[in-house]
Parts: C-alpha cells; structure tokens; sequence
C-alpha cells in the first residue's frame, strides 16, 4: 500500500502523466485511449443510424 506522501511525490515525478488517484493506498490509472481506434467505430455507428432514421417512416 502506497501513503500519500509518496504517491505525491511519484504523480509529481511524472509530468506527462495525466491522472492518477489513489483510493485507500492504491493507485487507480485510466486505460489510455488512442482517438482514431474510438472515433471510427464511433462514426460508423453514427453514419449507420442517420442513415436508418433517414430510411424509416415515421
């Protein structure tokens, strides 16, 4: 279990780090996310459902 005060002293130590918090002396990090891996399925699944809304009659 990390303390608080070295848990600052390593977030600091690393500058190109974005977030990081510690919960009960254990570091939590998110998963990194590149945008062209999320944005293209994103985009498709949008082109899909204009398309269909376009398609359906109301």
């Amino acid at each position: 279990m990390l303390t608080r005060a070295e848990f600052e002293r390593r977030y600091t130590a690393m500058p190109n780090l974005k977030k990081a918090e510690l919960i009960e002396g254990i570091v939590y990090m998110a998963s990194p996310l590149r945008f062209e891996p999320h944005a293209e399925p994103h985009a498709d699944l949008m082109g899909w459902l204009l398309a269909a809304f376009q398609n359906t009659a109301l």
